[in-house]
C-alpha cells in the first residue's frame, strides 16, 4: 500500500478534463519511482519501479531495475518527465498532497454551512 501512495497519489493530477496525453506521457506524468537500493528493492518487492511497471506491465519484477536506465535515458533524450524520489522526499510530497486534500475538504465544509 505504501508504494501506491508514494508512486501515484502525490503525482500529477488532471486539473482540466480537456487535457489529453498519449499513453506514454500519461504514465510518466502520473507515476513516480522510489529511488532503488537493496533495502528499498527488497521491501517494495520491485513496486518501487512503478514507471517501468506501468510502461511494461507484463515484464517480470526482476527485470524492472534493468529497464530503468534505458527508460530514463529515453525520457531525457525526448524531453519527457521521469519522476523519481528517495523515500523521505516522496513521503514529503505525499504529506503535502494530503494537506492539500484536507484544506480543500475544510473549504468545502465551510461553504456548506
Amino acid at each position: 500500500m505504501q508504494s501506491f501512495f508514494f508512486n501515484h497519489y502525490a503525482c500529477y493530477h488532471f486539473k482540466d478534463s480537456n487535457e489529453q496525453f498519449d499513453f506514454l506521457e500519461l504514465q510518466l506524468r502520473t507515476t513516480r519511482d522510489m529511488e532503488p537500493g537493496p533495502i528499498t528493492d527488497w521491501i517494495a518487492g520491485g513496486l518501487n519501479y512503478q514507471i517501468e511497471h506501468h510502461l511494461f506491465p507484463t515484464a517480470p519484477r526482476h527485470s524492472l531495475s534493468k529497464m530503468r536506465p534505458h527508460i530514463k535515458e529515453f525520457c531525457k533524450a525526448e524531453g519527457l518527465p521521469y519522476e523519481s524520489a528517495d523515500f523521505l522526499t516522496g513521503v514529503g510530497y505525499l504529506l503535502k498532497q494530503l494537506a492539500t486534500v484536507s484544506d480543500t475538504l475544510e473549504k468545502m465544509k465551510s461553504h456548506e454551512q
